[in-house]
């Protein structure tokens, strides 16, 4: 059988992929053939194969490289201790603090026009009797957790802003001694002073929704009289930069429609207000997935992050041609944190799912538990709970091990930098073996593109180090 590996070729240099231990080895082009035509090799006798490239390759072989795919059984390692981790590391709680907003967005997913399988915008609030039952549960299933992490999330969680106070005093005294975060997500349409001091006050971080230039942030963010809410957004991002204590206590995120102009988007980023404030984004979705990429604007972007690299591997003082590609070299140049080298055991999962409900449990406005805010909330089988009976691990069980749809995982490259998140295998009230087929090309792709990064990293060192040597004089 074929090992788990990818071959990939460079005008520099020939390489594989190991899945089994997510390293990336260098090879010569013999040997590169030879893994590319792994079946048709295999099947020739002995006698008829390069003597020298079968040496290297038993050498590899012997080495630990280039074994037969030997994942006996798909399972998530967390799943023998889901018990003791909700029972006391559950690292963040969201409480869901409305279901009312003053926006229609025109991608929003609960709007009645781009609903995309999910709930609805309603009148529904959280009462303050729910929220303190949830901190309680919080409280007593997060003992191991340092830090206690609480997130405000709706709808515009600032309807709620009287709430949001009681909830924060009552939360000071739960957790007095521990070390408290505070977040909120918000349409940045209601920042009043009052607001804003209070927020600062008792330090929350704010990340305040933003989605361009005005042109193209009210195409999509607009008031429910069908106004767009730039203008006043803006000026209360102008406020609330200001009255801050630090850079990081304010963030934005955007939502990005391809479809618009790269630069008009890119150019954003050099706005004043914009300066100094992290700022994240992501792709508009549709039908519960990534909506289709514009080509244009994916090969602008692709160029950017190409003149990025070039600029992060010459200059000392680096600085990202936009804010757009920025990230690319946090996640990957800088950070790297894919590519720890490791043996999979054999029994194991893909890297995509995290763990339901420990690593941002969203309780909803009637006390329902849900794995996080971007997953459905009127399917069955991602309500994993609720404050009046707890966690039901079955459904957790099953969310964390999506991988056990489809089988053939256990043969696929990139297993171990796989993304397929559970939220995408979700078809209405079941987790469904084709949704879940559909993101593995995108998955991949994905894959592909951080393996390409590492090897352009890695092949500018040598470039670096043979240039270094020729001026010193050596040969």
């Amino acid at each position: 059988m074929k090992p788990l590996i990818c071959p990939i070729k460079t005008p520099l240099g020939y390489y594989f992929y190991e899945t089994q231990r997510n390293e990336i080895i260098t090879v010569n082009e013999e040997i590169y053939e030879r893994i590319t035509n792994w079946d048709s090799v295999e099947k020739m006798k002995y006698s008829e194969r390069n003597e020298k490239t079968e040496y290297a390759i038993n050498e590899l072989k012997e080495l630990g490289y280039l074994n037969e795919p030997y994942i006996e059984k798909l399972e998530h390692p967390a799943t023998r201790y889901l018990d003791i981790m909700l029972e006391r590391k559950v690292s963040k709680i969201l409480l869901q603090l409305t279901q009312k907003c003053n926006l229609r967005c025109h991608y929003c997913v609960y709007s009645e026009e781009k609903n995309l399988g999910t709930r609805s915008h309603s009148n529904k609030n959280m009462s303050y009797e729910t929220a303190k039952k949830a901190i309680d549960f919080y409280m007593n299933h997060s003992v191991d957790c340092e830090e206690k992490v609480i997130g405000f999330y709706g709808g515009e969680p600032l309807l709620q802003f009287d709430l949001i106070k009681r909830i924060i005093d009552y939360c000071n005294k739960t957790f007095r001694g521990h070390r408290i975060l505070y977040t909120i997500t918000t349409n940045g349409t209601l920042l009043t002073d009052e607001i804003i001091d209070f927020l600062v006050k008792n330090r929350v971080s704010i990340t305040v929704s933003l989605d361009g230039p005005k042109e193209i942030h009210d195409k999509n963010r607009k008031y429910i009289n069908n106004e767009g809410s730039y203008d006043t957004v803006m000026k209360n991002l102008k406020k609330l930069k200001t009255k801050c204590d630090n850079e990081k206590q304010c963030s934005v995120n955007m939502v990005i429609d391809t479809d618009n102009e790269y630069k008009k988007i890119s150019d954003f980023f050099n706005e004043p207000i914009i300066k100094n404030i992290r700022v994240r984004w992501n792709i508009v979705e549709e039908d519960n997935n990534v909506k289709a990429v514009n080509e244009q604007f994916i090969s602008n972007f692709e160029y950017q992050t190409f003149l990025g690299y070039v600029r992060y591997l010459r200059e000392n003082n680096f600085v990202a041609p936009d804010g757009l590609v920025q990230g690319e070299f946090e996640n990957r140049a800088i950070v790297d944190s894919h590519f720890n080298s490791y043996f999979l055991p054999n029994i194991t999962a893909p890297g995509g799912p995290c763990i339901p409900g420990k690593l941002r449990l969203m309780v909803d406005c009637d006390g329902k538990f849900f794995p996080c805010e971007r997953i459905s909330e009127t399917s069955i089988c991602t309500n994993i709970g609720s404050l009046d009976d707890g966690f039901d691990n079955e459904k957790i069980n099953s969310l964390l091990n999506i991988a056990q749809l489809t089988e053939e995982c256990k043969n696929c490259w990139a297993f171990s930098l796989c993304s397929v998140c559970a939220k995408q295998a979700v078809n209405k009230d079941k987790l469904c073996v084709e949704s879940k087929r559909k993101q593995c090309t995108v998955s991949r792709r994905s894959a592909w593109n951080q393996l390409m990064d590492r090897i352009l990293l890695y092949e500018n060192r040598i470039h670096e180090k043979k240039m270094n040597t020729i001026k010193e004089g050596v040969f």
